[in-house]
């Protein structure tokens, strides 16, 4: 038996990675631009705490909230909770 990959999960861990790699060069871009006309100096510092703190509870949020909500139709059948 061939295994199948695991590609729902691929998918979501590249999409975040993309969106968190445009948002820290749009809000880079943004810096730099705020930055020339004041003269100050450009330092980068990414909060890697912060950001790993806010994808654990987003995950454990967005797993809690998907079992609280389907927990009252895992035992009824499919049919029957399509139907209303």
């Amino acid at each position: 038996m061939v295994a199948k990959p695991n590609v729902p999960w691929f998918i979501t861990l590249a999409g975040g990675g993309y969106r968190t790699a445009l948002g820290v060069l749009t809000a880079s871009i943004v810096t730099l631009q705020t930055n020339l006309f004041t003269e100050s100096p450009f330092v980068f510092e990414f909060p890697v705490a912060l950001f790993i703190i806010v994808v654990v509870l987003s995950g454990v949020v967005a797993i809690a909230g998907s079992y609280f909500a389907a927990r009252k139709y895992k035992r009824l059948e499919v049919a029957i909770a399509l139907r209303g």
